[in-house]
């Protein structure tokens, strides 16, 4: 990690992070994914994990919320330890995931879906306001709606219980461009609301539209973090990490040239898991 990662994650710890990562290890069997990653995230704040496939950045989001054991270190959320709880008393806690594969039963209607996230601290109506397209399918099967719809109705039941940390597993993934955008506004009013939202994500121009924050995640390790116009105005992050061309560079962040940041040790152990 850099001089200025390092000034930067400090801010946030001095402002009482609302989740806190220190130096997690985790796996699958055999060798560690994660290499000791420590991040921070702030009340409100919006960050994302960037970096290519394998990265790691779905094997965090497994570890933070239980499904993946941690080996070692520490998550801390809004003051408590919560390394050592079940998924589901980490749910209870605060921390709601959307994974990648949408988060819905297939089975049940869009309106059952609603109604077995219980116990709720939203109302129904509050989720159908922010995504109207659900109320127009409320009787319909969750596996017939379009990949969009179904991503909808995955982030609506996490909303529903109002979590202190939304964590977010690729969203925009298989998503046509429109249903990309459309989510992605959602996501920004959400955002607006004062959800705390850390989210791991490939479509970079968005996910640094939406992002307050940014970490990059490379073999397990944060390689990077900075504002995420900071990443963009750096030349070198943006051309080595982050792949923005010059006609797609985020709104946010205007660009231009700026001081290159050199990332930090690469483990010899690459796993294939993200």
């Amino acid at each position: 990690m850099t001089d200025q990662s390092a000034v930067q994650d400090t801010a946030v710890q001095n402002a009482a992070p609302l989740l806190a990562v220190t130096d997690l290890t985790a796996g699958y069997g055999g060798p560690d994914v994660l290499q000791g990653i420590s991040l921070v995230v702030g009340a409100g704040e919006v960050v994302a994990m960037l970096g290519p496939n394998g990265a790691g950045k779905t094997t965090l989001l497994r570890t933070l919320t239980g499904l993946l054991r941690s080996r070692s270190g520490s998550i801390v959320l809004a003051g408590r330890e919560v390394a050592h709880l079940t998924p589901h008393r980490r749910a209870r806690a605060g921390l709601g995931l959307v994974p990648e594969s949408k988060g819905v039963f297939p089975a049940l209607s869009v309106a059952d879906n609603l109604r077995v996230n219980l116990p709720r601290r939203r109302s129904t109506e509050h989720v159908l306001e922010l995504f109207p397209i659900l109320r127009e399918r409320l009787r319909q099967t969750a596996g017939t709606l379009s990949g969009g719809e179904q991503q909808m109705l995955g982030l609506a039941r996490a909303l529903l219980r109002d979590p202190t940390v939304l964590l977010l597993d690729e969203p925009s993934l298989g998503l046509a461009p429109r249903i990309v955008d459309l989510l992605f506004d959602t996501l920004g009013t959400i955002a607006a609301a004062g959800t705390t939202i850390l989210i791991a994500e490939q479509n970079v121009t968005k996910a640094l539209d939406l992002a307050d924050r940014v970490y990059l995640i490379d073999r397990g390790r944060v390689s990077w973090t900075g504002s995420a116009r900071d990443a963009v105005l750096d030349t070198h992050i943006a051309d080595t990490y982050l792949g923005i061309a010059d006609g797609d560079t985020p709104s946010r962040a205007p660009a231009a040239s700026g001081s290159r940041v050199v990332p930090g040790p690469r483990p010899t152990d690459q796993s294939n898991e993200d």
